[in-house]
């Protein structure tokens, strides 16, 4: 995000907020994790791979598509086999009813995450969008936080989260274990939410909301 908390202009043009280096170490991220995961209005809004097409020997991750109200179009290339779509109980997704994808149902996103540690995945990466990573903030379920501050100033513009806010500091989520790393021209601030990692809590990174 940029020095002033953006990933995007009011525009939605975010390409690109952080620079290579940063978007390279994103892919080597994603070759280390299960799945990778995003909401439906990142897929509506980009349609992303989700891969790790900038590694030769990359592993691509599981996608893991959190649609609640089954949005997506079968088209989405993040829809190869494997993925994963999390949609409400009640849900009209018969679109995405295919044998090579997984449609998983949830009533809330502890019930989501529960279902994807069913599936084998242990480990996920979160890289958007605002309003999923909030709704996650909020419930508590992230561990762990990853953000690229990029030297550029935007002023108004996309916030990285959409999520109540609090009317008090002391409200505030604090990160611990904090590290800063320089990334070519950017710096990556590191830390953890929560002192122990649960199993099947994603971990957030801010480097890739959308494309940051």
């Amino acid at each position: 995000m940029t020095l002033d908390g953006r990933v995007a202009a009011l525009s939605g043009d975010s390409r690109w907020v952080s620079g290579g280096a940063a978007r390279i170490l994103v892919h080597h991220w994603r070759d280390q994790f299960d799945a990778i995961a995003v909401g439906s209005g990142t897929v509506l809004a980009d349609d992303p791979e989700l891969t790790t097409r900038g590694l030769p020997a990359g592993r691509h991750p599981r996608p893991v598509i959190f649609d609640r109200r089954g949005r997506i179009p079968g088209t989405a290339r993040a829809l190869r086999p494997g993925a994963v779509i999390i949609t409400g109980p009640d849900t009209d997704a018969r679109h995405l009813e295919r044998e090579d994808l997984h449609l998983l149902r949830a009533g809330d996103l502890s019930q989501a995450l529960s279902g994807l540690g069913e599936l084998g995945i242990t480990s996920l990466l979160l890289e958007g969008g605002a309003t999923l990573a909030g709704a996650l903030l909020a419930a508590e379920l992230i561990d762990e936080v990853r953000v690229f501050v990029a030297p550029r100033l935007l002023g108004a513009g996309l916030s990285p989260l959409a999520a109540p806010a609090p009317t008090h500091m002391s409200q505030a989520q604090n990160l611990t274990d904090v590290t800063f790393a320089p990334v070519g021209a950017d710096v990556l601030m590191q830390g953890l939410l929560h002192a122990v990692p649960q199993f099947s809590r994603p971990s957030l990174t801010a480097a890739s909301f959308k494309g940051a």
